[in-house]
């Protein structure tokens, strides 16, 4: 399970023209999306754990990707900063995040893929599982993704260039939130 930790985490948003003004390397968000289980919302007893189809990781990775015409996921974003409270949530929630059958995240992780030097880097950060300051984890997400996209991740920078990363937040009231970030202005 993911650790209680303490910290703090401070991400600045700015128009594009303060933005341009204020950074040499601004990461621009290109979308956002938020979605809720009403079920759990309303304490139904069937859990949005159970069901695939409503849970809305899937939900609003389905909608966020419509948005912005992603097709394949692991091909059209660079980095995936995901919030995962622990290792078997890690991957089933990154099989809903990516629309793919569990098994197929399974071979990923097994092949190396979503490892650091992988073909689609998860969590280069160590993710929530590594650390959680709750209320921050959400923002620590995406200042782990545009440190990636910047090129400012120290230690943690994936080896290529990271143009598009997607940073996932969730509560435990059941909501997920998506952010798309990119290294140039959105179209």
């Amino acid at each position: 399970m993911c650790p209680q930790s303490n910290g703090a985490c401070a991400v600045i948003f700015a128009s594009e023209e303060r933005a341009k003004k204020i950074s040499k390397k601004p990461v621009w968000v290109h979308d956002h999306i938020t979605s809720h289980s009403e079920a759990f919302a309303s304490g139904d007893s069937k859990h949005f754990f159970d069901n695939k189809d409503d849970a809305t990781m899937r939900v609003a990775a389905e909608k966020l990707y419509k948005r912005n015409s992603i097709t394949n996921p692991q091909k059209d974003l660079d980095l995936f900063e995901m919030y995962d409270p622990h290792v078997y949530w890690h991957m089933a929630w990154l099989s809903h995040f990516l629309l793919v059958p569990v098994k197929t995240i399974l071979d990923m992780v097994e092949k190396g893929e979503t490892a650091r030097d992988g073909r689609f880097p998860v969590n280069p950060s160590g993710g929530v599982i590594a650390t959680n300051p709750i209320g921050a984890t959400g923002a620590v997400r995406i200042a782990e993704a545009a440190l990636q996209i910047r090129g400012d991740a120290g230690e943690r920078q994936v080896t290529r260039e990271i143009k598009k990363a997607m940073t996932s937040a969730f509560g435990g009231t059941g909501w997920t939130v998506l952010m798309l970030l990119g290294k140039t202005p959105p179209q």
